[in-house]
């Protein structure tokens, strides 16, 4: 038999040391994690509807719990997801309001802890750490002291963050979820040290029925101390931007969550129409250590800018939205995305690449129980999906950002921005 010749024993071993550094090399993959962001969780029914014996044949309940399933599908398959509950506990048969919030308005959101536990337990099927929850808004106090209270206990009762909650020390600090696996690397150079992966910070503005105090509880708050200059109250300011330092001390990946209603509405409903004052402290949040703000507050999306290498979600709009008015909101509060935000394990704080899956909402609900149906997430067909981003697109057009429409898959387009670091 024919020996090979040394330049051919040369190539083999240049073939094997090759092979050898790319079969080193994709283990790298397996260290990618990836955490997701969504449109804000106004629930206020349980989502067992379709389970009755009674509506197993019926077609358009069927449908939608299919189209659940499937959003519920790309939810699980990421490591962490982040919600926020735009709703308040319902505590008893008896409404407990606080003063001025009438609890016949249609603008009044509630719902009973069953049917919280059934969404995360039973229907979405979470994992042990993986997901968090942020109650920081407007309607966490729609019943009261007595419904953050009890909001509070049936998230320790979970084992689940809640973020933005408590008196003004709890309300105010970040809530850390523990990476599921230590790398080996990681942990040698931290020995003895607690790892995690992500800290969640939140804090509202306007519309805050209920202030954290240090003796009370209630919301973490951003106020705005001077309408006409849109100045931030300055304590307001400090309390939140030394949270983001003392999460910055951790190996994690620090998110500030935002949920803003302090807007000129005539400017909100221009394309793209965010206001200078909260541009300039997004930006500050992460001058000062978060690697992600994202916000909520006017119900529909805006732009995503990046800036310095952070991704600024300026509003993911709506993800349930289960609200009892009908005929008043625009088309575009029934569209949005998820967004998947791709890090190294080894280096949570270097965000590479954004995944954006548009979603629309069920409007309209199904007969008999429409209410129960209505405004609920399903993933856009192609059509949709190409609208959603391409306005997404337009939106973020101001901020330079390029977001790429992936439709190698037809059934299931996507956009993608990838971030230099």
């Amino acid at each position: 038999m024919k020996q090979p010749t040394r330049f051919a024993r040369s190539t083999l071993s240049t073939l094997v040391l090759v092979l050898g550094l790319i079969c080193q090399a994709s283990p790298a993959q397996a260290d990618d994690k990836h955490v997701l962001l969504t449109g804000q969780v106004m629930l206020q029914h349980k989502l067992a509807t379709y389970d009755a014996p009674e509506f197993a044949n019926n077609v358009e309940l069927q449908k939608i719990r299919h189209q659940l399933d499937q959003v519920f599908a790309v939810m699980r398959s990421s490591d962490t997801v982040i919600l926020e509950l735009e709703s308040a506990l319902k505590i008893g048969a008896e409404r407990v309001t606080e003063p001025g919030r009438d609890k016949d308005s249609d603008f009044f959101h509630e719902v009973d802890g069953d049917s919280i536990v059934d969404l995360i337990t039973q229907k979405i099927r979470f994992a042990p750490n993986q997901v968090m929850f942020t109650a920081a808004n407007n309607h966490v106090s729609d019943n009261g002291v007595a419904g953050i209270t009890s909001l509070i206990t049936l998230f320790q009762d979970l084992k689940i963050p809640l973020a933005g909650v408590g008196d003004e020390t709890a309300a105010s600090a970040a809530r850390y979820l523990p990476v599921k696996s230590i790398n080996s690397m990681k942990s040698s150079k931290l020995p003895g040290q607690q790892l995690t992966s992500v800290a969640l910070l939140a804090f509202a503005t306007d519309k805050v029925k209920l202030q954290a105090k240090k003796t009370s509880v209630g919301v973490n708050t951003l106020s705005v101390a001077d309408d006409a200059a849109n100045t931030i109250n300055s304590d307001d300011l400090q309390r939140i931007e030394h949270s983001i330092a003392e999460a910055r001390k951790q190996q994690a990946m620090v998110i500030a969550y935002h949920h803003n209603h302090h807007w000129n509405q005539k400017q909100v409903n221009t394309a793209g129409g965010i206001e200078q004052w909260r541009i300039d402290f997004a930006h500050r949040c992460i001058e000062r250590g978060a690697d992600v703000y994202f916000a909520h507050g006017e119900p529909r999306l805006q732009g995503i800018e990046i800036y310095r290498g952070k991704p600024i979600f300026y509003g993911l709009g709506n993800f349930f939205f289960q609200t009892r008015k009908l005929n008043f909101y625009q088309s575009e509060v029934w569209e949005s995305v998820m967004a998947e935000l791709e890090y190294d394990d080894l280096n949570p704080q270097a965000i590479k690449s954004i995944k954006l899956t548009p979603v629309v909402l069920n409007e309209h609900g199904a007969e008999p129980v429409f209410m129960q149906t209505r405004g609920l997430p399903a993933l856009a067909n192609s059509a949709q999906a190409r609208k959603i981003l391409v306005t997404l697109q337009s939106l973020s057009e101001k901020f330079a950002t390029r977001i790429d429409i992936d439709d190698r898959n037809p059934a299931a387009i996507v956009g993608r921005i990838h971030i230099a670091n």
